[in-house]
């Protein structure tokens, strides 16, 4: 089992290799290898834990999604380039990050992934860009910098440095507690600035907004998720007089602002940037509920939305760079009728924004219904809190549901823009469709992988698992249907009371 770690080291280089080479057979060879190991980690029982394993897989398929992705992208926007290579990079560091298997290797890999990141975020070299860059170096990496040496050093109060250095990274938790409430508090607070919660949360908006499609993906779909791991990892150990409780207010009013925030937005990234806000604090929120009330529920809720949101918010980031390099705008008031032209890529927009609203049979219902079983637990142990957690989620959710329906107005809504935009050959654009519905695609199909992931193998039994794939098999074809439909009434010039351009 040891040889793996090994393995994935030696595979991340062979895939960086491969896009200096470009080669993409050989690079879809070794992310293929990336994806399988941590799902034989989760099967075989090492030698990464069930955390390290379940959002492994879930960047090493983002990271290939958008590395391909990327192939074609950078010829359609920027006539060539390298960003191939800088997009491979930031993948499998922030894989590596969550495949570390010791505190040394953890922090190292993490310095790089910030670092590649803030290369992706300033990659169109212009003066807001490199704004947005050092906004994200003192809001995002100072802090999570000073959580990772906060946490070094509280380990070497207890051992020697080098011991420290070297302690397996399941063992964090275990060897933190008993620590001073101050020392929890700094390293969730840096640990929640790189996943973009209150206080320290306004990096994102630009950085998810300026960098290149396919960087925003791993940004939003996994980067942010890097935080959420590193608050997870000493979880077990923070005190539960102050730290959850604190953290806990944060979570909530970070994800009723990000909500109300990307109803107002007008650029389709940045509507999807604040929707990231509102979903870390979601995730952070139910983390601190989880460490208050000792319910193995929130655990597993926080794990399914962890799951959905990187699924969705990838294949929607991807699709509004196609949109951007086939319409050259993001505004939607310049869009709308997409449908009828790109309709690949309206299926797959129309799939994800399912997903993030959480209709059934998808990854996103399933994460809704993870949350709302915790909070009604919660709820029966204590009913003041209860009400007041479930009232300011519920609004979170009906925002999510509002903002969703705005961002697919670009492919069916009316046309309000004075001229008609410059379009990109529908022919080039097909060489990026293909990718972002893997993510998006992989919002359905993998309903059942996340459910098995959580409740365990024997829960998908033969009654279970076939009404299960029937209900997927009908909403896909529902799915599809409805897109027919819509796409047909797309070309009447009076639907939605407005004119086709």
């Amino acid at each position: 089992m040891e040889i793996l770690k090994y393995i994935a080291i030696v595979v991340a280089l062979l895939v960086i290799a491969a896009s200096r080479l470009r080669s993409k057979i050989m690079k879809s060879i070794g992310y293929l290898v990336l994806i399988a190991m941590p799902l034989y980690s989760i099967i075989s029982g090492g030698p990464w834990d069930f955390t390290s394993s379940i959002i492994a897989t879930l960047a090493a398929i983002i990271g290939f999604a958008s590395s391909m992705y990327t192939n074609g992208y950078q010829e359609l926007k920027y006539g060539g380039g390298h960003l191939h290579i800088l997009i491979d990079v930031f993948a499998v560091t922030v894989y590596t990050t969550f495949v570390a298997m010791n505190v040394i290797s953890f922090i190292v890999c993490w310095l790089i992934a910030e670092m590649v990141g803030f290369f992706t975020i300033v990659y169109e070299v212009e003066r807001r860009t490199l704004a947005a860059g050092l906004r994200y170096i003192a809001v995002s990496m100072v802090p999570s910098d000073m959580a990772l040496m906060t946490l070094l050093a509280s380990l070497s109060i207890k051992m020697p440095i080098t011991e420290a250095l070297f302690t397996p990274i399941t063992e964090v938790a275990h060897l933190l507690s008993g620590l001073p409430p101050v020392l929890y508090i700094i390293m969730v607070l840096g640990f929640i600035a790189k996943a973009a919660v209150i206080p320290l949360h306004f990096w994102l908006p630009d950085a998810h907004s300026l960098a290149p499609a396919p960087a925003s993906a791993i940004l939003s779909g996994i980067m942010v998720k890097m935080g959420v791991y590193g608050v997870l990892r000493v979880l077990p150990s923070i005190d539960t007089a102050y730290t959850p409780t604190i953290f806990l207010f944060f979570g909530i009013l970070t994800s009723i602002y990000g909500g109300l925030l990307a109803l107002v937005q007008t650029d389709i990234k940045r509507i999807l940037a604040y929707s990231t806000i509102e979903h870390t604090g979601l995730i952070i929120s139910v983390l601190m509920l989880y460490r208050l009330s000792n319910l193995s529920v929130f655990l597993e809720a926080a794990l399914a939305i962890i799951c959905s949101h990187a699924m969705y918010k990838a294949a929607l980031f991807l699709n509004s760079g196609s949109i951007e390099v086939y319409s050259h705008t993001r505004e939607i008031s310049k869009l709308g009728y997409l449908a009828r032209e790109i309709p690949a890529e309206a299926f797959s927009a129309l799939i994800s924004i399912l997903s993030l609203m959480g209709v059934p049979p998808t990854i996103g219902f399933i994460a809704k219904l993870y949350l709302l079983i915790s909070l009604l637990s919660y709820l029966i142990v204590n009913p003041v809190v209860g009400t007041v957690i479930v009232v300011s989620t519920s609004v979170a959710i009906v925002l999510a549901a509002i903002y969703s329906i705005r961002y697919i107005t670009v492919y069916w809504g009316t046309w309000r823009g004075g001229t008609e935009a410059k379009k990109t050959g529908i022919e080039l654009l097909r060489r990026l469709t293909i990718w972002e519905c893997i993510p998006a695609w992989l919002g359905i199909v993998g309903t059942p992988l996340v459910i098995i992931a959580i409740w365990g193998i024997e829960t998908m039994k033969p009654d279970i698992l076939a009404p299960l794939l029937l209900a997927i098999l009908l909403f896909l074809a529902l799915v599809y249907y409805i897109y027919m439909r819509l796409r047909t009434a797309s070309r009447d010039m009076q639907w939605l009371g407005g004119a086709v351009p």
